[in-house]
């Protein structure tokens, strides 16, 4: 989906898509990384599940990204029960709504994009 400024926002992927995208942070944790930004929570939950069984280690963050289109506080909770540890919430959100986030979710890290 669109917004009024042209930004897109809202992707979600298919099984295959996963099996790549995964792959690809796999790789990049072979290489030393330790920071993703995830924006599929189909991914983020079985990422999840791979660092709870040790095939990812614990120190790895995941930041769930705008493109996954969540802006209230409840899309956020989804976000953090599904193994987000930072969360980039959607275009225009406004000042209340990043409060109740705040309030919903144990993030170290919320940001809101600039339109």
């Amino acid at each position: 989906m669109a917004t009024s400024e042209g930004q897109m926002q809202g992707f979600a992927q298919r099984i295959r898509q996963h099996l790549f995208h995964i792959a690809d942070i796999m790789r990049n944790i072979e290489a030393g990384f330790r920071g993703f930004l995830v924006y599929d929570e189909g991914v983020l939950f079985i990422l999840n599940k791979m660092r709870e069984q040790g095939l990812i280690p614990k120190e790895t963050i995941f930041k769930f990204s705008v493109f996954g289109g969540y802006c209230p506080a409840a899309g956020a909770k989804v976000a953090e029960k599904h193994g987000g540890q930072l969360f980039e919430s959607a275009f225009r959100c406004i000042p209340p709504i990043l409060s109740s986030i705040r309030k919903a979710v144990t993030f170290r890290w919320i940001s809101t994009p600039l339109s």
